[in-house]
């Protein structure tokens, strides 16, 4: 990473002159490129842009852990504005992505809320809106020739045995869910059975498990899902964003004079979507896990 990197320009051209329209509508790829060569520079490759952003302690937002509220939100390099609107890069996405060949952006449009402004995030030109904006800035020297790799399809589901000290950690390291720590506890194997015979007893073409889950709800997507209850009578579901070693919390749903089971429930057809429930196939006892593009999860029961 370049850390000369730094803004060239800072806001969309204003075409007012041109369309009449007073809209801003931005650079197109050309012309970023060759402004970035007038100046002596050249066009930030996309890992160059996310060192960037990441900065020395390689941070999800520019600058922090949490996304910034509130303008410059300056990285741990000093750079301002990473992630406050859509930049053209110089890299491309590679011939294993569906987007092969396509220019990757990378920011976020300006008025996308702060939850979406990760220095992760990648966007391809074909996703653009026609009155998106989009910016650029260069960098300097020797290009960082580092490439990402593009994610691959991944199973939709897959259980797995989390160790309880592990799910402890976790839930530990965050203050919105650290006292479910406390009296730490899986459902039984024999769970599924039990919460399938308290409804009709079809399974819907759905699997019930008490194990943890690796949901891969979209390409490039994986998320840690978990099941258990805290003392005896505080049940929980959990969800945790993974990304190499990070477990980030995606969202969790606490249930309090619930002593369950509660079970997961997951059809490999349906990627999307899974659930949770105490009672399968009874009405307003099974609640819902839904994967929102571009970067969301909601958990909710009716």
């Amino acid at each position: 990473m370049d850390r000369q990197a730094r803004p060239l320009v800072t806001a969309p051209r204003d075409s007012g002159s041109g369309g009449g329209d007073g809209t801003a509508r931005g650079f197109a790829f050309d012309e970023a490129q060759v402004s970035c060569a007038k100046a002596g520079g050249r066009l930030c490759t996309e890992v160059e842009w996310e060192r960037a952003c990441k900065g020395p302690r390689s941070t999800v937002y520019a600058g922090a852990d949490e996304a910034c509220a509130e303008g410059p939100c300056p990285s741990g390099y000093d750079i301002e504005g990473l992630g406050s609107a859509l930049e053209w890069t110089a890299s491309s996405f590679s011939s294993s992505s569906p987007r092969s060949g396509e220019r990757v952006l990378r920011g976020n449009g300006r008025t996308a809320p702060n939850s979406q402004r990760r220095c992760a995030r990648r966007t391809a030109a074909s996703e653009l809106s026609p009155d998106e904006p989009v910016t650029f800035r260069c960098c300097y020297g020797a290009p960082n020739a580092e490439r990402l790799r593009d994610p691959v399809e991944q199973v939709a589901f897959r259980e797995i045995d989390l160790p309880l000290p592990e799910l402890g950690a976790l839930l530990a390291r965050d203050e919105r869910t650290r006292s479910l720590a406390e009296g730490l506890a899986y459902f039984k194997e024999d769970a599924a059975s039990v919460v399938l015979s308290r409804g009709p007893g079809d399974t819907m073409g759905f699997t019930l498990t008490t194990r943890s889950l690796i949901w891969a709800p979209a390409r490039g997507v994986e998320l840690l899902v978990v099941t258990g209850r805290s003392g005896e009578r505080t049940a929980f579901v959990v969800a945790y964003f993974m990304a190499q070693d990070e477990r980030i919390l995606a969202g969790s749903f606490i249930m309090k004079n619930e002593p369950g089971p509660i079970v997961l429930a997951y059809a490999p057809s349906i990627r999307p979507r899974m659930h949770f429930s105490g009672c399968w196939g009874c009405p307003g006892e099974t609640g819902k896990l839904l994967f929102r593009p571009p970067e969301s999860v909601v958990l909710l029961q009716p």
